[in-house]
Protein backbone atom coordinates (compact mmCIF):
# COMPACT_ATOMS: atom_id res chain seq x y z
CA UNK A 1 0.00 0.00 0.00
CA UNK A 2 1.45 3.17 -0.87
CA UNK A 3 1.21 6.58 1.51
CA UNK A 4 -0.63 9.24 0.03
CA UNK A 5 -1.28 12.70 1.22
CA UNK A 6 -4.48 15.10 0.20
CA UNK A 7 -5.26 18.13 1.69
CA UNK A 8 -8.32 20.87 0.69
CA UNK A 9 -8.45 24.60 2.00
CA UNK A 10 -10.90 26.36 1.37
CA UNK A 11 -10.40 30.47 0.45
CA UNK A 12 -13.65 31.67 -0.78
CA UNK A 13 -16.65 30.36 -1.52
CA UNK A 14 -16.94 27.31 -4.03
CA UNK A 15 -13.26 27.94 -4.52
CA UNK A 16 -10.56 25.49 -3.02
CA UNK A 17 -7.11 24.92 -2.96
CA UNK A 18 -6.34 21.30 -2.92
CA UNK A 19 -2.51 20.14 -1.96
CA UNK A 20 -1.69 16.27 -2.94
CA UNK A 21 1.62 14.20 -3.09
CA UNK A 22 2.36 14.77 -6.48
CA UNK A 23 0.17 18.13 -7.57
CA UNK A 24 -1.55 21.11 -6.64
CA UNK A 25 -4.97 22.14 -7.49
CA UNK A 26 -7.45 24.59 -8.01
CA UNK A 27 -11.42 23.68 -7.71
CA UNK A 28 -14.12 26.15 -8.31
CA UNK A 29 -18.07 25.55 -8.33
CA UNK A 30 -21.00 25.26 -6.71
CA UNK A 31 -23.61 22.00 -5.36
CA UNK A 32 -23.62 19.49 -8.79
CA UNK A 33 -21.18 21.36 -10.96
CA UNK A 34 -17.17 21.61 -10.40
CA UNK A 35 -14.41 21.85 -12.42
CA UNK A 36 -11.03 21.76 -11.16
CA UNK A 37 -7.47 21.74 -12.77
CA UNK A 38 -4.25 20.49 -10.94
CA UNK A 39 -0.14 21.18 -12.23
CA UNK A 40 -0.38 18.30 -13.66
CA UNK A 41 -2.52 19.67 -16.51
CA UNK A 42 -5.38 17.56 -15.99
CA UNK A 43 -8.77 19.29 -16.45
CA UNK A 44 -11.69 17.51 -14.25
CA UNK A 45 -15.57 18.35 -15.03
CA UNK A 46 -18.02 16.99 -13.12
CA UNK A 47 -21.83 17.76 -13.56
CA UNK A 48 -24.40 15.78 -10.98
CA UNK A 49 -28.04 16.15 -9.78
CA UNK A 50 -27.60 16.58 -5.98
CA UNK A 51 -29.50 13.81 -3.94
CA UNK A 52 -30.03 11.52 -6.81
CA UNK A 53 -26.27 9.82 -7.18
CA UNK A 54 -26.03 10.71 -10.91
CA UNK A 55 -23.32 12.54 -11.48
CA UNK A 56 -20.61 12.91 -15.11
CA UNK A 57 -17.08 13.50 -15.01
CA UNK A 58 -14.67 14.36 -17.87
CA UNK A 59 -11.25 14.30 -17.60
CA UNK A 60 -8.64 15.81 -20.05
CA UNK A 61 -5.19 17.32 -20.45
CA UNK A 62 -4.42 20.73 -21.07
CA UNK A 63 -1.82 22.80 -22.22
CA UNK A 64 -0.70 19.84 -24.33
CA UNK A 65 1.47 21.36 -27.79
CA UNK A 66 3.14 19.08 -29.44
CA UNK A 67 7.57 20.60 -30.69
CA UNK A 68 8.07 21.52 -33.71
CA UNK A 69 11.39 21.19 -35.86
CA UNK A 70 12.46 24.62 -36.29
CA UNK A 71 15.96 23.89 -38.13
CA UNK A 72 15.74 23.37 -41.93
CA UNK A 73 14.16 19.58 -43.00
CA UNK A 74 16.36 20.08 -46.20
CA UNK A 75 18.96 17.58 -46.29
CA UNK A 76 22.70 18.83 -47.73
CA UNK A 77 23.41 16.58 -50.99
CA UNK A 78 26.34 14.90 -49.09
CA UNK A 79 26.29 14.22 -45.19
CA UNK A 80 29.71 12.07 -44.51
CA UNK A 81 29.06 9.45 -42.20
CA UNK A 82 30.68 9.75 -38.52
CA UNK A 83 30.62 7.09 -36.09
CA UNK A 84 29.38 8.81 -32.64
CA UNK A 85 29.13 7.35 -29.39
CA UNK A 86 25.05 7.27 -28.79
CA UNK A 87 23.39 10.07 -27.16
CA UNK A 88 21.30 9.57 -24.31
CA UNK A 89 17.64 10.41 -25.28
CA UNK A 90 16.72 13.70 -22.73
CA UNK A 91 13.23 13.49 -20.60
CA UNK A 92 10.25 14.55 -21.74
CA UNK A 93 9.43 17.99 -20.85
CA UNK A 94 6.24 18.46 -18.62
CA UNK A 95 3.01 20.06 -20.68
CA UNK A 96 3.01 23.52 -21.00
CA UNK A 97 0.46 25.44 -18.89
CA UNK A 98 -1.92 27.61 -20.00
CA UNK A 99 -1.62 31.71 -19.22
CA UNK A 100 -5.14 31.65 -18.10
CA UNK A 101 -4.55 28.83 -15.02
CA UNK A 102 -0.98 31.07 -14.21
CA UNK A 103 -3.13 34.46 -14.16
CA UNK A 104 -5.88 32.80 -12.29
CA UNK A 105 -2.81 31.70 -9.60
CA UNK A 106 -1.36 34.81 -9.56
CA UNK A 107 -5.08 36.53 -8.82
CA UNK A 108 -5.62 33.39 -6.01
CA UNK A 109 -2.38 33.80 -4.30
CA UNK A 110 -2.32 37.96 -4.14
CA UNK A 111 -5.88 37.27 -2.70
CA UNK A 112 -4.92 34.54 -0.33
CA UNK A 113 -1.87 36.89 0.71
CA UNK A 114 -3.70 40.00 1.46
CA UNK A 115 -6.41 38.15 3.29
CA UNK A 116 -3.92 36.06 5.80
CA UNK A 117 -2.22 39.77 6.13
CA UNK A 118 -5.13 41.48 7.49
CA UNK A 119 -5.61 38.11 9.64
CA UNK A 120 -2.27 38.50 11.30
CA UNK A 121 -3.51 41.74 13.00
CA UNK A 122 -6.00 39.26 14.96
CA UNK A 123 -4.35 35.88 14.74
CA UNK A 124 -0.62 35.41 13.85
CA UNK A 125 -0.90 32.04 13.51
CA UNK A 126 -3.74 32.22 10.98
CA UNK A 127 -2.08 34.92 9.42
CA UNK A 128 0.99 33.12 9.24
CA UNK A 129 -0.57 30.13 7.46
CA UNK A 130 -2.60 31.33 5.39
CA UNK A 131 0.83 33.65 4.09
CA UNK A 132 2.79 30.50 3.85
CA UNK A 133 -0.20 28.75 1.25
CA UNK A 134 -0.06 31.81 -0.79
CA UNK A 135 3.73 32.28 -1.09
CA UNK A 136 3.48 28.45 -1.91
CA UNK A 137 1.48 29.66 -4.95
CA UNK A 138 2.90 31.92 -6.16
CA UNK A 139 6.48 29.85 -5.95
CA UNK A 140 4.54 26.59 -7.48
CA UNK A 141 3.40 29.40 -10.72
CA UNK A 142 7.26 30.74 -10.99
CA UNK A 143 8.30 27.04 -11.43
CA UNK A 144 5.46 26.66 -13.73
CA UNK A 145 6.55 29.82 -15.66
CA UNK A 146 10.46 27.89 -16.04
CA UNK A 147 8.67 24.88 -17.32
CA UNK A 148 6.87 26.43 -20.20
CA UNK A 149 10.50 28.07 -21.21
CA UNK A 150 9.60 31.28 -20.14
CA UNK A 151 11.71 34.14 -17.86
CA UNK A 152 10.52 33.47 -14.27
CA UNK A 153 9.24 36.61 -12.24
CA UNK A 154 11.85 37.42 -9.52
CA UNK A 155 11.15 36.40 -5.62
CA UNK A 156 12.12 39.89 -4.56
CA UNK A 157 7.94 39.30 -3.46
CA UNK A 158 8.53 36.76 -0.42
CA UNK A 159 11.11 40.16 1.20
CA UNK A 160 8.01 42.23 1.05
CA UNK A 161 5.27 39.71 2.29
CA UNK A 162 7.82 38.48 5.20
CA UNK A 163 8.51 42.00 6.28
CA UNK A 164 4.82 42.86 5.65
CA UNK A 165 3.55 40.08 7.72
CA UNK A 166 6.67 40.75 10.56
CA UNK A 167 5.02 44.63 10.94
CA UNK A 168 1.50 42.95 11.08
CA UNK A 169 2.40 40.75 13.59
CA UNK A 170 3.97 43.13 15.95
CA UNK A 171 1.40 46.03 15.71
CA UNK A 172 -1.49 43.05 16.17
CA UNK A 173 0.48 42.22 19.51
CA UNK A 174 0.93 46.00 20.43
CA UNK A 175 -2.13 47.25 19.36
CA UNK A 176 -5.46 47.68 22.17
CA UNK A 177 -7.83 44.59 20.93
CA UNK A 178 -11.48 46.34 20.62
CA UNK A 179 -13.02 43.45 21.70
CA UNK A 180 -10.73 42.50 24.23
CA UNK A 181 -11.46 46.22 25.43
CA UNK A 182 -15.52 45.65 25.19
CA UNK A 183 -15.71 42.93 27.10
CA UNK A 184 -13.03 44.18 29.62
CA UNK A 185 -15.33 47.27 29.73
CA UNK A 186 -18.24 44.91 30.07
CA UNK A 187 -16.76 43.22 32.71
CA UNK A 188 -15.94 46.31 35.03
CA UNK A 189 -19.92 47.73 34.19
CA UNK A 190 -21.14 44.22 35.28
CA UNK A 191 -18.62 44.35 38.41
CA UNK A 192 -20.03 47.83 39.44
CA UNK A 193 -23.74 46.98 38.76
CA UNK A 194 -23.00 44.17 41.06
CA UNK A 195 -21.46 46.32 43.94
CA UNK A 196 -24.42 48.76 43.10
CA UNK A 197 -26.55 46.29 43.83
CA UNK A 198 -24.96 45.03 46.63
CA UNK A 199 -24.60 48.18 48.44
CA UNK A 200 -28.53 48.84 47.68
CA UNK A 201 -29.08 45.74 49.11
CA UNK A 202 -27.20 46.19 52.41
CA UNK A 203 -28.59 49.58 52.65
CA UNK A 204 -32.28 48.18 52.70
CA UNK A 205 -31.11 45.42 54.86
CA UNK A 206 -29.51 47.81 57.63
CA UNK A 207 -32.98 50.30 56.96
CA UNK A 208 -35.12 47.43 57.60
CA UNK A 209 -33.25 46.41 60.91
CA UNK A 210 -32.86 50.26 62.20
CA UNK A 211 -36.83 50.55 61.46
CA UNK A 212 -37.52 46.89 63.52
CA UNK A 213 -35.26 48.12 65.63
CA UNK A 214 -37.34 50.94 65.80
CA UNK A 215 -40.10 49.17 66.16
CA UNK A 216 -39.21 47.23 68.96
CA UNK A 217 -37.85 49.90 70.62
CA UNK A 218 -41.71 51.83 70.65
CA UNK A 219 -43.07 48.35 71.30
CA UNK A 220 -40.79 48.00 74.42
CA UNK A 221 -41.82 51.40 75.76
CA UNK A 222 -45.54 51.47 74.71
CA UNK A 223 -45.56 48.14 76.91
CA UNK A 224 -43.68 49.73 79.76
CA UNK A 225 -46.04 52.73 79.64
CA UNK A 226 -48.86 50.79 79.54
CA UNK A 227 -47.24 48.78 82.71
CA UNK A 228 -46.85 51.82 84.64
CA UNK A 229 -50.11 53.35 84.10
CA UNK A 230 -51.67 49.91 84.77
CA UNK A 231 -49.44 50.41 88.02
CA UNK A 232 -50.63 53.53 88.77
CA UNK A 233 -54.02 53.04 88.20
CA UNK A 234 -53.93 50.10 90.40
CA UNK A 235 -52.33 51.95 92.89
CA UNK A 236 -54.99 54.78 92.40
CA UNK A 237 -57.50 52.31 92.71
CA UNK A 238 -56.08 50.34 95.77
CA UNK A 239 -55.71 54.18 97.61
CA UNK A 240 -59.23 55.07 96.27
CA UNK A 241 -60.18 51.76 98.13
CA UNK A 242 -58.52 52.08 101.04
CA UNK A 243 -60.01 55.72 101.67
CA UNK A 244 -63.50 54.51 100.77
CA UNK A 245 -63.15 51.77 103.26
CA UNK A 246 -61.29 53.81 105.95
CA UNK A 247 -64.44 56.93 105.11
CA UNK A 248 -66.33 53.50 105.62
CA UNK A 249 -65.06 52.84 108.67
CA UNK A 250 -65.41 56.59 109.99
CA UNK A 251 -68.95 56.20 109.32
CA UNK A 252 -69.78 53.45 110.61
CA UNK A 253 -67.87 54.69 113.99
CA UNK A 254 -70.10 57.80 113.68
CA UNK A 255 -73.07 55.61 112.91
CA UNK A 256 -72.08 53.26 116.29
CA UNK A 257 -71.41 56.50 118.03
CA UNK A 258 -74.15 58.20 117.11
CA UNK A 259 -77.00 54.98 117.71
CA UNK A 260 -74.47 54.56 121.02
CA UNK A 261 -75.60 58.51 121.83
CA UNK A 262 -79.29 57.65 120.92
CA UNK A 263 -78.93 54.68 123.63
CA UNK A 264 -77.58 56.95 125.88
CA UNK A 265 -79.70 57.76 129.19
CA UNK A 266 -80.45 60.78 130.06
CA UNK A 267 -82.53 63.26 132.75
CA UNK A 268 -85.33 65.95 132.01
CA UNK A 269 -87.57 68.06 133.66
CA UNK A 270 -91.25 68.18 132.31
CA UNK A 271 -90.74 72.04 132.21
CA UNK A 272 -86.90 72.27 131.89
CA UNK A 273 -85.37 73.48 128.30
CA UNK A 274 -82.38 71.46 129.32
CA UNK A 275 -81.15 67.11 129.61
CA UNK A 276 -78.93 66.51 131.82
CA UNK A 277 -76.69 63.02 132.31
CA UNK A 278 -77.02 63.56 136.04
CA UNK A 279 -80.44 62.97 137.59
CA UNK A 280 -78.92 65.27 140.90
CA UNK A 281 -78.39 67.90 138.30
CA UNK A 282 -82.02 67.82 136.92
CA UNK A 283 -83.29 67.87 140.38
CA UNK A 284 -86.33 66.60 142.45
CA UNK A 285 -88.67 66.53 139.17
CA UNK A 286 -85.74 64.20 137.00
CA UNK A 287 -87.35 62.14 134.87
CA UNK A 288 -85.25 59.04 132.92
CA UNK A 289 -85.15 59.40 128.83
CA UNK A 290 -83.18 58.04 126.35
CA UNK A 291 -81.54 60.99 123.64
CA UNK A 292 -83.73 60.28 121.30
CA UNK A 293 -86.67 61.42 123.63
CA UNK A 294 -84.94 64.55 124.52
CA UNK A 295 -86.51 66.85 121.81
CA UNK A 296 -85.03 70.27 121.16
CA UNK A 297 -83.76 70.57 124.44
CA UNK A 298 -79.94 71.70 124.71
CA UNK A 299 -77.57 69.74 126.82
CA UNK A 300 -76.76 71.68 130.11
CA UNK A 301 -73.79 73.49 130.41
CA UNK A 302 -72.57 71.77 133.81
CA UNK A 303 -72.88 68.13 133.40
CA UNK A 304 -73.48 67.60 129.95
Amino acid sequence: MGFRFRKSFKIAPGVRVNVGKKSVGISAGVKGARVSVNSSGRKTTTVGIPGTGLSYQKTEKIGGHAATDKHDQTAPEYTPTVDLPPIDPQPPRPPRTPKGILTLLKVLAVLLIAMSLTLTLASVVGGFIGTAIGCFILYYRRTRIAWNGDKPPRCRWMVVVAVLFVLLAVGGKTSPDPAADATAEQTVQAEQAAAEKAEAEKATAEKAAKEQAEKEAAEKAAAEKAAKEQAEKEAAEKAAAEQAAAAAAAQTAQEQAAAQQQGETVYITPSGKRWHRSARCAGDNAIAVTMDQVGNRTPCKKCA
